[in-house]
């Protein structure tokens, strides 16, 4: 075996080397992101149940709101209809 040949084993080696450690890298990187996908889309879902559920209390403000407002409503009409009767 040559000089040259030796050279190009070691090279190749190094090369290959590299190319593992590179490999390792990359799946680490795939399997931080898929941990990262996973934990966005957990938040992601998150805020739309914290939507969904802030939207539905204020829908139960605004009913009750309603209900108030056709309370104050009845009593204000029924007031003066029950001095004319008394």
């Amino acid at each position: 075996m040559t000089r040259d040949d030796t050279i190009l084993r070691e090279r190749l080696a190094r090369a290959e080397e590299e190319i593992s450690n590179l490999q390792n890298a990359a799946a680490k990187a795939a399997d931080r992101l898929a941990t990262l996908y996973e934990e966005f889309q957990i938040r992601d879902s998150y805020h739309d149940w914290q939507y969904v559920l802030s939207a539905k209390v204020g829908q139960v403000r605004t009913m009750r709101q309603i209900a108030k407002d056709l309370s104050r409503v009845t009593e204000s009409k029924a007031g003066p209809a029950e001095r004319a009767h008394g």
